[in-house]
């Protein structure tokens, strides 16, 4: 089993993870003893005088206070990790009517106004490879669609699920919960699976960098992913 520690290392891939999770509070000042917060304050102002640091933002150059992550730690490969994998809610509201209104008739008039019914120019390529990804399994609306192709891989999380195939659209992983890979890190990253996820991928450093919000604190769950063995 890989090392755990509290120093944070530059780590890339898939089979083991760097888990990091911080909360991040941007244009307030910090104050003394705060933890998890990423702020900003004027050059040379007290962090801790929160008021005349606001004042001065616009008389002084902004400069950032970087606070150090919660906690950070190294997981077991992901392929050794246990699947989390809660039931998909596939019922859902046709034409759900938004908070705050009241329904009713489309003009059809306008619709058609607004119907483009010509074709553009097909000037993009045709696609590679092409499959099915994942779902909107757990029914949350928007289904908030990430995913990044990388050298050898696809990774896909939509809102609360995640998967990970090769680029002939092999499955490697998943779908499992989004909070999977935090499995024994413990806290909000670990016990929270609460989506708007992240997917990126370094082209220069081969790595993948993921994230989710854990609430309702306000969490940052981050992982960056450091090998491409599943």
């Amino acid at each position: 089993m890989p090392q755990r520690g509290s120093v944070l290392k530059v780590l890339t891939g898939v089979a083991a993870l760097a888990l990091v999770v911080a909360g991040v509070v941007l244009l307030q000042p910090r104050e003394e003893g705060s933890r998890g917060l990423a702020a900003m304050a004027p050059a040379g102002a007290n962090a801790g005088a929160g008021d005349q640091a606001a004042v001065a933002y616009g008389e002084a150059e902004l400069v950032p206070i970087v606070i150090v992550s919660d906690k950070v730690d190294l997981s077991p490969p992901l392929r050794d990790i246990p699947a989390v994998v809660s039931p998909p809610e596939l019922e859902a509201p046709e034409n759900e009517v938004l908070p705050g209104r009241t329904g009713g008739s489309v003009d059809q008039d306008e619709v058609a106004a607004i119907l483009q019914d010509w074709h553009g120019a097909v000037d993009m390529p045709a696609p590679i490879q092409n499959w099915e990804g994942i779902p909107n399994l757990s029914t949350v609306f928007p289904p908030d669609t990430e995913g990044e192709v990388g050298l050898n891989h696809y990774v896909q999380w939509v809102n609360l699920w995640l998967q990970i195939w090769d680029k002939s659209g092999n499955s490697l992983y998943g779908p499992v919960d989004g909070n999977t890979p935090w499995t024994g890190f413990g806290g909000p990253c670990e016990d929270t699976n609460d989506g708007d996820p992240i997917v990126l991928y370094d082209q220069l450093a081969d790595r993948w960098i993921l994230s989710q919000f854990a609430l309702p604190n306000y969490y940052l769950a981050t992982m960056i992913l450091m090998d491409t063995d599943t």
